[in-house]
């Protein structure tokens, strides 16, 4: 399927948003200081910090396979945005420029920049905007899988949303 100019258009403005709002975070915190918020509102504060891993501390004891992976998982969904659907291509976009963002800070810092920490009670999470590209990309992707593939579209309408 050829990419829509959009979706080309919400990837790169995706991207370039993730890798400005870093920056602003990590200018805007006070030297010497990551737990100090910057901002903070309610749930939501500013506060920079650099991860090694992947979701939390997942792949932190290796850092050098991360990035490999990371170079894997977008070199697949550049293979597979071929055979993308209209319905996935956004999400295919919205991943590949949340991949792309946090492979930059890693080669560029070594880490990836996390700083939007949002304190649900007794769960805190800190991700940046590349996070919330995948994690709503990845989503999208396969949720059009499922549909092209007759599986959510069939219990679409039915009570429980099972199949009969």
């Amino acid at each position: 399927m050829r990419t829509s100019p959009r979706v080309v258009l919400v990837g790169l403005t995706v991207l370039g948003g993730d890798q400005l709002s870093k920056l602003a975070a990590t200018s805007l915190a006070p030297s010497g200081s990551s737990d100090t918020p910057t901002w903070s509102a309610g749930i939501l504060s500013i506060v920079p910090v650099g991860t090694g891993g992947v979701i939390g501390d997942i792949g932190v004891e290796r850092p050098d396979l991360v990035p490999a992976l990371a170079v894997l998982a977008l070199m697949l969904l550049l293979a597979l945005s071929r055979r993308l659907t209209a319905g996935s291509t956004l999400g295919a976009a919205l991943a590949l420029a949340g991949a792309t963002g946090n492979l930059i800070d890693r080669v560029r810092v070594g880490y990836v920049i996390d700083f939007l920490a949002v304190d649900l009670g007794p769960a805190q999470v800190i991700l940046n905007l590349a996070d919330v590209a995948l994690f709503i990309g990845l989503p999208l992707l396969v949720l059009a899988a499922r549909s092209a593939d007759g599986h959510a579209s069939s219990r679409i309408g039915h009570p429980k949303g099972l199949q009969t």
